[in-house]
């Protein structure tokens, strides 16, 4: 097995709790935001994995631009990237999201991150790139000690907002 082999599995590991702690959700509950609470809701959070791992991959590592812009998902989701991700400026703006295309563009840039990461070779995730406060690291090592655990991050925190709604989280 290589390395490309291990970092798309890492990342759809990730990006399947995502969907599962977020499968059969209704539209109240994508939205919920619990009084007083400074997490925001399902929705925000899981726009905000899905354009991270846009930017992250395709702006830092492929400084090309987002595919959220290139294919228009601004005009499918109903949603531009207002007031920074996860500020109470972006979670007011998701009460109008399309969450059935957010969940498309979640599908189209998982499959053109995965595409592009199994195009590398063991030397290409060795390359050295520069991700701000973190400073230099191994292209390897920012997808999946970046990349990958950031999405493992919000799906942790999607699944116990869902719990918390009556649903099941994890499938474990």
């Amino acid at each position: 097995m290589n390395a490309a082999t291990v970092m798309t599995g890492q990342l759809g590991q990730a990006r399947g709790f995502l969907e599962f702690a977020t499968a059969g959700l209704d539209a109240d509950q994508w939205r919920q935001r619990t009084a007083g609470s400074t997490i925001q809701s399902i929705a925000s959070i899981y726009a905000h994995a899905a354009l991270a791992q846009d930017y992250l991959v395709n702006t830092v590592v492929r400084e090309r631009p987002m595919l959220y812009v290139r294919d228009e998902w601004e005009s499918k989701t109903k949603v531009g990237i207002v007031g920074g991700m996860l500020s109470d400026a972006w979670s007011e703006a998701m009460p109008a999201a399309d969450m059935d295309a957010f969940r498309d563009y979640h599908a189209a840039i998982a499959a053109e991150v995965d595409d592009y990461i199994g195009s590398l070779s063991d030397d290409d995730l060795d390359r050295t790139i520069t991700f701000g406060p973190r400073g230099d690291m191994p292209l390897g090592a920012f997808l999946g000690n970046v990349v990958a655990a950031h999405i493992a991050h919000h799906a942790g925190e999607v699944a116990a907002l869902t719990g918390i709604l009556g649903g099941k989280g994890l499938p474990m």
